[in-house]
Parts: structure tokens; sequence; C-alpha cells
């Protein structure tokens, strides 16, 4: 983000992220991710999941009933903070879900006793800012219940396996998140890619929204990793992203994409998500016209 002007808005660039960015353990319905956090951020993310509990007021990141063994603030929050000291032109998004349903009221009033612990840390405002408001700053998506700092996506407001729109008094989040994937056949996956495709030609036109597409899925008969890196004779759905990438002229308006294990395949995602922010450079090899060529 250095290099892109500051007076753009963060919902019209194309940023990569990551669902369940902190999924790294338990079973394999369970793991999303294969790097950590801080290896996310070097990669390249610049959105991250948290899904957090609230444990007699100490936040610990879950994926359902799986414990994935990190403490928020000093296994996240202090890495994205040393990042964005480090970094300081960049910002980062981070969801903030909510991943139980005990004690609502507790969780948003520990989560805001967090952010005054943090003063300079996260962006005040309830909507996506101009990039240069969110430099070496965190940007809250408030996936719970209450009022607090951030941009406000209660559960009641984000349905399951859908995809839908929030009307915020400040903007505009338009979100696909239709992850349940039923197994590993063809049509099933394709069904999972036409979604993810459809939002994103969408995003493409749009102007003004925040424009959140969700790649990952997960089902009863298929995990997040095979979805996302495919499985024989039927390709995975970051490699269909890499395609849609490819067939389609930059810079382009993406929104943000959010992926499970962005690293496949061979590593080429992410960079070809951030370079949508980008024009195409010019191919200075090709050849010289044949009257412009000295004798």
């Amino acid at each position: 983000m250095a290099a892109v002007d500051g007076r753009r808005p963060l919902s019209e660039l194309a940023i990569p992220g990551t669902h369940d960015s902190a999924a790294r353990h338990g079973r394999l319905r369970s793991r999303t991710q294969t790097m950590d956090v801080p290896a996310q951020l070097d990669a390249g993310i610049r959105f991250l999941d948290i899904r957090l509990r609230d444990v007699a007021g100490v936040f610990r990141a879950y994926h359902g009933r799986v414990d994935e063994r990190a403490e928020f603030e000093a296994d996240i929050l202090d890495p994205v903070r040393g990042f964005l000291a480090r970094h300081p032109g960049e910002s980062v998004i981070m969801s903030i879900k909510q991943e139980d349903r005990v004690d609502p009221a507790g969780f948003a009033r520990d989560f805001e006793r967090l952010v005054a612990r943090h003063p300079r840390t996260f962006h005040p405002g309830p909507w996506l800012p101009d990039l240069a408001a969110a430099r070496a700053r965190i940007v809250v998506l408030r996936r719970f219940a209450g009022p607090g700092v951030g941009i406000p996506a209660p559960p009641e407001l984000w349905p399951s396996r859908a995809t839908f729109r929030i009307a915020t008094p400040h903007g505009i989040l338009d979100v696909e998140d239709e992850w349940e994937v039923p197994g590993p056949l063809p049509a099933q996956m394709n069904a999972k890619w036409a979604a993810v495709a459809r939002h994103l030609d969408a995003a493409a036109e749009a102007s003004g929204s925040w424009d959140l597409t969700f790649a990952s899925g997960t089902g009863d008969f298929v995990h997040p990793r095979a979805i996302a890196a495919g499985m024989r004779f039927v390709p995975g759905i970051n490699q269909r992203l890499l395609d849609y990438l490819s067939a389609h002229g930059r810079p382009r308006r993406l929104g943000t994409l959010v992926m499970d294990f962005p690293e496949l395949p061979a590593g080429r995602l992410i960079r070809g998500i951030v370079e949508a922010n980008h024009p195409a450079p010019a191919d200075v090899d090709s050849p010289a016209k044949p009257d412009k060529l000295l004798p």
C-alpha cells in the first residue's frame, strides 16, 4: 500500500485477505491456513478474519469449538502493531467475530477496553477511510453485537451461506459468503466458483461500496484445503482466481478477496491481487517497428 495514492479509499483497492486467519490447528475441516499472522502480513495479506472467544476477559482465537492456541493481544494484535510500526505506509483491515454466543454485551465491553489500551492502533471511524487516514492503523469490521469502534456488521445482519448487503449509515457493504460446498464433485465446486465470479464481476462495475468476497468454503464431504487447492480433475478455487485475474485487464476493481491457503498455488495469487491495483507495465521488450530501425 505504500506505493498507492493516499487519496484512494480502501473500499476501491484490491486487497488480499485470509478467512479464519488464525485457524492452523485441529482436524482438516478446522484448518484454513498454513501461515501464521506475521507470515501472512509479510506475504501481502492486508485483511485478517479473526474469530475470538472472551475467556474471563482474555480474548483467544477459536474456530468453532477448536482452540487455535493463540491469545489475541500477544499472538495476533502485537504482531500486527509491530508490522505497521515497521511499515507505516500500510494498513490492515481486521474483522473481529465473536465465536460463541456467551455474553455478547460482555464481549463488546471487553473489546472496547482493549481498544482503549491501544489508543493509536485502531482507526476510530465507522467506515473505510481513505488510505492516508488508515496508514499505520487497523480498521475494524465489527462482527459482534453492540456499539464500539469500527464498521458495524452484527450477527443479525450477516446471514449464513449467502450473498447479501449491509447498509450502514456510512456506507454499503456487499458480501459474498456462500461457504457451504456439499462435496468435491465438479458441479458442487463450480457452484461455489460461480458465486465468487459473480461477486467479483459486480465489484468491478460498482462504485462507493465495499465489496467483500469470501473465496473460502467447506462442507460435510470436503475440507477447506481441497476447495482452495483442488482435487484430481477438479481445479481449486485459488487456481480459478488466478485464471480470472489473468483473463481480465488491470487495473481492476476487485474489493477485498478473502481466501483459504492463499499461498496456493505456487505463491502467485496474493501478488496477482495486489497487482490489480496498478496498470500493467508497458511491454518494453516488444520489437520496434521497421520504419523506426536505425541503419
